[in-house]
This record gives structure tokens, sequence and C-alpha cells, in this order.
């Protein structure tokens, strides 16, 4: 298992009212690439807050619209010409992987990914209230819009997470490290 982030060691947090949006990069050694870029767009009324700190990654949402938190790596956090990265391991892992560790409401997750031939793609779950069932996220599900090519995970250029809740009225998500791994 590889992890893209383990959210120790640079703590991070924006909180976004509502009608706005903010975003806030930081240098985050233990994350992909060096950087770290937290995103989020509140909601018509109330407030959104993207967290990241103590190993977790956690999205809240406190009001009503539309509203999304974003947590984004390497060109995601604003970075250009860079090295590609295998996300594979050699073909070792062939999946990305999250623990639900704790789900009030629902809420998609989504992860984007981009290589360096230009192929992106993004796929999403809902994931139930089963905090204990991981999220899995198979690589060969990533395939470009148009053309049918599936990204190239290794020599991947990007790598973000999403959230969005949906127009409720309130609700929480708290993940575990993205990571990659053999499934």
């Amino acid at each position: 298992m590889a992890i893209i982030d383990p959210y120790t060691s640079t703590a991070q947090k924006i909180e976004v009212q509502a009608n706005s949006s903010n975003s806030s990069v930081e240098n985050a050694v233990e994350a992909l690439g060096g950087k770290r870029n937290l995103y989020a767009l509140g909601p018509n009324v109330g407030y959104v807050t993207l967290a990241v700190g103590g190993g977790t990654v956690t999205y809240k949402l406190e009001g009503t619209g539309g509203q999304e938190g974003r947590v984004g790596w390497l060109s995601y956090a604003g970075e250009t010409n860079i090295d590609p990265v295998d996300l594979t391991n050699s073909g070792e892992y062939n999946a990305f992987r999250v623990e639900v560790l704790e789900q009030t409401g629902s809420i998609t997750v989504q992860i984007d990914a981009i290589d360096a031939d230009g192929r992106s793609d993004s796929v999403a779950q809902l994931p139930n209230s089963k905090p204990e069932l991981p999220l899995v996220y198979y690589f060969r599900e990533f395939i470009t819009e148009g053309n049918g090519d599936t990204v190239n995970f290794s020599q991947i250029v990007g790598v973000q997470i999403e959230f969005d809740m949906h127009d409720q009225e309130t609700g929480q998500l708290q993940l575990g490290p993205l990571e990659t791994a053999r499934l």
C-alpha cells in the first residue's frame, strides 16, 4: 500500500460562508508532490468546513444549497512541469482505497485523476452509513470520455478527492488517508 497523503504533519483548514469560495495551498512534505490544495464552495445558506490533520480529512456542511469541497495534489495543487508519478508501483497496485471513519447524511465522494498524456476521468461513490467498509476505486474504472482510453496510473500528474452533500441541510464525513493498494 502507498499513501497519497497521511494528513499527519501539515494541518490545514478552510471555512467558507454562504455564496463564496476559498482555497488554500500548503507545502505538505508528507503529501504526494509535497503540496496539498484545499478548496471549498459555500452553500446558498450557511457554511462548509474542510479540514485535514491528525490522520483524517473532514468535510462538514451546516446550511442548504449547492456546495462542494476538494483536496488535490500535483496539478490539482497548482504544480506545473510535473514528473509523472507511478501510482501502480510498477503494476503492484490497482486501486484507490479510503476508510470512511464517520458519516452523517448522504454524500458523494469522487476521485479525479489526470495522466501525463492528458487523459482524465472522475469516479464517484455514495458511501453508506457503515464506516467499517472502505471506499474502493479501481484504476480500470477511470475511462476518458470520448475515446474510451483508461487513465494511465503509471504516469499520473494530478489526483483530487471531491465531496458533495447534494443540497442537504447538515452533514459530515470524515475519511482516513487516501491510499493506493492491490485489491
